[in-house]
């Protein structure tokens, strides 16, 4: 949930981000490939991400991280207790496994 929560959060700070570029710079027409603001998704490395359209075409994608890759924590298993999950190579958390 918090994954999905933290890219809506980076996409709306994007959005705000390209809107406010783009009514306060002269800029030439968005390119007929894509309409200013859009967003579509991608994949750099095997790694979900997104792209968004801005007036000079798409740009990079953005993969988002919440952990460095390798690291681990302590999570709650219900019933078991504490547990541990690992962040994946994406740097995404796995999730809660007993250890």
């Amino acid at each position: 949930m918090n994954d999905v929560w933290s890219r809506w959060v980076v996409f709306l700070i994007v959005l705000a981000l390209s809107t406010v570029i783009a009514l306060t710079t002269t800029h030439p027409s968005p390119s007929p490939q894509c309409v200013l603001g859009e967003v579509k998704n991608c994949t750099v490395h095997n790694c979900s991400g997104y792209q968004v359209c801005r007036s000079n075409g798409w740009s990079e994608c953005i993969v988002i991280k919440q952990c460095k890759p390798g690291e681990t924590s302590s999570c709650y298993l219900p019933g078991c207790g504490v547990g541990v999950r690992v962040c994946d190579a994406c740097g995404r958390w796995s999730n809660c496994s007993q250890r």
